[in-house]
């Protein structure tokens, strides 16, 4: 008879720091496919779902823990938006903080930010931005990307911003957007007949004032072709 054969160790990852855990995840992760389709607008997304079910495996693997806290309540910038249709919904934005840990020592960690951002008809805008703040940290983290999100893909065209001076923020390169300007594209933006993903997707990339003018001018381009009437007020 042969030699029993030895069976092999399973390799230890408890050696490493959290950056080398995170650089052999980042590795590890596979293409996740759009397996989201929005129902009115018909484009595909990356659902937080596949991003979670794809790292999590990898997390318990290397032994690297998430810890999520939540911007306190009074702390968070909530609006209401109305629709066309009267609807009355919030537009929320909040801070999380992500405490990522290496569970094998402690004491090595590192604690980032994330703003989440989401419009809800019902009670669900807490949810739906601490989720977006989530799937997004986690696409950034570990560089998951998906097409139309590169800033140079698209040039907009120059426009003339057309809320009125006296009760409009000045636009800024440098100052970010304000709640009032996210609460105008949100409003706009329902009465041209887009949906929440179409906004929710927007207020990611909004960043600057400038931007938010930007959005809203195209967004009143498109009310006054379409002969939408929307009331415009800054409050």
């Amino acid at each position: 008879m042969g030699e029993p054969v030895a069976k092999s160790e399973p390799e230890s990852f408890a050696s490493l720091n959290l950056y080398q855990k995170l650089a052999r995840i980042t590795g590890e992760v596979g293409a996740i496919k759009k397996g989201g389709t929005n129902r009115e607008q018909g484009y595909g997304f990356i659902e937080y779902a596949a991003v979670a079910g794809e790292l999590r495996g990898l997390f318990a693997k290397y032994g690297v823990v998430i810890v999520p806290r939540m911007q306190q309540g009074i702390k968070q910038s909530r609006s209401q938006v109305t629709s066309a249709r009267g609807a009355v919904g919030n537009y929320l934005l909040v801070d999380m903080y992500f405490t990522v840990t290496n569970a094998d020592n402690p004491e090595d960690k590192f604690t980032v930010s994330w703003t989440g951002e989401a419009l809800d008809y019902g009670d669900k805008a807490t949810n739906k931005a601490a989720t977006s703040a989530l799937k997004y940290y986690l696409m950034r983290q570990f560089n998951i990307s998906e097409k139309g999100e590169d800033a140079d893909e698209h040039t907009p065209e120059p426009a003339v911003t057309r809320v009125p001076e006296d009760s409009a923020p000045k636009a800024s390169a440098t100052k970010a957007a304000s709640d009032k300007q996210k609460g105008l594209i949100a409003s706009l933006a329902l009465e041209a007949g887009k949906d929440n993903a179409w906004i929710d997707n927007v207020m990611q990339k909004t960043r600057t004032s400038a931007d938010a003018s930007a959005v809203i001018d195209q967004l009143q381009a498109l009310k006054d072709k379409d002969g939408i009437n929307q009331e415009r007020v800054w409050k």
